[in-house]
């Protein structure tokens, strides 16, 4: 999904990136999810926020 982004050109980012930035990506939308549930209780952790993450 990401290569397919508009804007994204998937000759600059490897496969190797992607999987490491998803990871870090996920684990800090999940603990924003569990430190502030009342604020961030299943708003954070959704593909579209993982991928806005991705790419910005």
């Amino acid at each position: 999904a990401l290569c397919d982004t508009p804007g994204v050109d998937p000759k600059l980012i490897s496969r190797i990136w992607v999987y490491n930035h998803y990871r870090w990506i996920i684990w800090k939308l999940a603990a924003m999810e569990c430190a502030f549930p009342k604020e961030f209780a299943n708003r954070c952790l959704s593909p579209e926020r993982v991928l806005l993450q991705l790419k910005y």
